[in-house]
């Protein structure tokens, strides 16, 4: 099992990486990879659309050797489902002795630089393939065509890029394997009443508005649309980036929660209070795990604490939606570290960054981390208001992305992130 136990007391681990080697373009000079591992000697690049059952297939099988730590959103399924909402979405394969060895899905904008091919909907991104290669990063930008590659949530199985990494921190994760009590059980292990806690707060929604209950709504688009809504809202209030007014992420949530491939699939839950919508969760699952997408409430119910009571309540009745594993996926809300009893390393990695630019970055994140925690806070606030607009631009000129290419697919619907 390719998953940890939580370790609280540090909540972010740093990096300490010595200065990175200059990479020359021969790759026999590239010494930061040790020859002792086998490495790869073609890589090639297809749209996803274009993508062979074959190779499908091989990537599914490469995803289940480690699925715990891949995720769900890494799955061939999911970037099939992006492709068909937007453009421009691509999967480099690493190939050894004529063997496809490894896939990464990418998507590029308009400056030639790659993401994640579902950018803000993926949680966990990289390269799924067989360990035993690695890949060489100058070598992976030349073949794949792009300027650079840039991953927030990087599961970095290859160790391929660990001196392209600049923050690492943990993924937390509800790990149900062993049942709701040893759940319960882990989390007062660690002093937390969170459980106990959160049956109080349920019982006081039950008096003050009426039933509390946790349904399944995949398939109405009118409750999605009504979470899409919310999301915005809070993105707006919280000066978060509202990813969800560009097309291809409402086009492309719309085509998740209609995919039922396989044991791949779409999952919308609603949490009623009281008779009437109260908040939401979008996820997808593949088997017995289950990937939060977007969550979001009704402000109006925010007394009744609705966001909290939708987790507590699936991880009570996890066991009916067929999941061991809930990835509550990295971020700043406490609630995730609050809820997870286990977690799974995810680190940011920029491929093509200048030495002295991947320094700064790994001090900004230092900077940020320590402000968080002092009163500078609040004034830091309002300049990240002001920096937030500037960036909001800047991915709206990026997100153009180039044209369609050949893709008729991708001209019908689609698919977040954070």
């Amino acid at each position: 099992m390719h998953i940890r136990k939580f370790d609280f007391t540090s909540r972010w681990n740093y990096h300490r990486i010595k200065r990175s080697l200059l990479v020359k373009d021969n790759f026999s000079h590239h010494r930061s990879i040790s020859m002792s591992q086998l490495v790869i000697d073609n890589i090639d690049l297809v749209p996803a659309s274009c993508l062979e059952e074959e190779d499908e297939a091989r990537w599914a099988d490469y995803h289940s050797e480690h699925a715990l730590q891949y995720g769900v959103t890494l799955h061939p399924s999911f970037t099939r489902a992006v492709s068909m909402a937007k453009a421009g979405v691509d999967v480099v394969r690493l190939h050894h002795a004529g063997t496809t060895v490894g896939y990464m899905p990418v998507s590029r904008d308009s400056r030639g630089w790659g993401h994640p091919s579902g950018r803000w909907l993926m949680s966990f991104q990289g390269i799924v393939g067989d360990r035993r290669y690695r890949v060489c990063p100058v070598e992976l930008l030349a073949k794949a065509g792009l300027k650079r590659i840039v991953f927030d949530r990087c599961v970095d199985a290859y160790q391929s890029f660990s001196k392209q990494t600049l923050f690492s921190a943990e993924s937390p994760v509800i790990d149900l394997r062993h049942g709701y009590r040893q759940y319960q059980q882990d989390l007062r292990n660690r002093g937390s009443h969170l459980m106990k806690r959160m049956e109080q707060r349920r019982r006081r929604a039950e008096r003050e508005f009426g039933s509390v209950n946790l349904i399944d709504a995949t398939n109405d688009q009118s409750m999605l649309d009504r979470l899409i809504s919310w999301r915005r809202q809070r993105n707006r209030q919280i000066l978060a980036l509202d990813f969800l007014k560009y097309d291809w992420t409402q086009n492309c949530l719309a085509k998740l929660n209609q995919a039922a491939t396989g044991d791949f699939r779409g999952r919308l839950l609603e949490l009623n209070v009281g008779n009437q919508p109260a908040a939401a969760l979008f996820a997808v699952q593949h088997q017995n795990q289950l990937e939060c997408v977007i969550t979001a409430f009704d402000p109006q119910m925010a007394p009744a604490s609705p966001g909290l009571l939708l987790f507590h309540l699936l991880a009570r009745d996890a066991s009916q939606f067929g999941v061991d594993f809930i990835h509550l996926t990295r971020g700043v809300e406490s609630f995730k570290e609050r809820f997870g009893n286990a977690s799974v390393p995810v680190s940011d990695v920029v491929l093509g960054q200048s030495t002295l630019a991947q320094y700064a970055t790994r001090w900004a994140y230092q900077a940020e981390e320590w402000i968080r925690g002092t009163r500078l806070n609040r004034p830091a606030q309002r300049v990240y208001r002001l920096a937030n607009r500037w960036r909001e631009w800047l991915v709206d000129d990026a997100n153009k992305g180039p044209p369609c290419r050949e893709n008729k697919r991708s001209q019908m619907v689609d698919a977040p992130g954070r």
